[in-house]
């Protein structure tokens, strides 16, 4: 298998199964994701540099240094996210910010085609109802809206591989 082939896979194979674990935690009363990656912070932790290793590996084989760029700011985002319970909330919050932006700019670089761009509309859309809830209604309850917002990325990490590789 072509090595960004085999990354991608285990890239996205690594996230459903992440994803998975998350929704089998939403069933103990987690109102949010980051409720689940506080209370499982070692587990969570090893994913995550599982994860690193082959987001690292691939844009490398990319060779775009500015994806690079986003989606370390987007890992180190999450580790903070994994680190700082929710009460920390300067630091949790800071690095939330910072996966939103990783996101958000790795998306707009790489808006190379209609449906990318597509994608990176929705992308704002749901930022946009992600602050809402979370920010300026307080709701707790925002797992659909994270779980989506990450649905939406790896689509748009899979779409812009399948137009270089595929």
């Amino acid at each position: 298998m072509h090595a960004p082939n085999l990354l991608i896979t285990l890239i996205v194979t690594t996230i459903v199964l992440l994803s998975y674990y998350v929704y089998l935690h939403r069933l103990n009363h987690n109102k949010n994701i980051s409720d689940i990656l506080n209370n499982n912070k070692p587990h969570l932790l090893g994913c995550l540099f599982l994860l690193s290793i082959f987001i690292v590996c691939y844009e490398y084989h990319r060779n775009c240094m500015y994806s690079m760029l986003c989606m370390a700011m987007l890992l180190i985002g999450l580790c903070g996210v994994i680190i700082f319970p929710e009460y920390h909330h300067r630091d949790h919050y800071s690095s939330a910010i910072l996966i939103m932006l990783g996101a958000l700019l790795f998306m707009k670089t790489n808006s190379i085609h209609p449906v990318l761009i597509l994608s990176l509309c929705i992308q704002f859309i749901l930022f946009s109802i992600f602050i809402k809830q979370r920010l300026i209604e307080k709701n707790k309850e925002i797992m659909v809206t994270e779980l989506l917002l990450i649905s939406n990325l790896v689509f748009f990490y899979v779409y812009l591989h399948c137009l270089k590789y595929c």
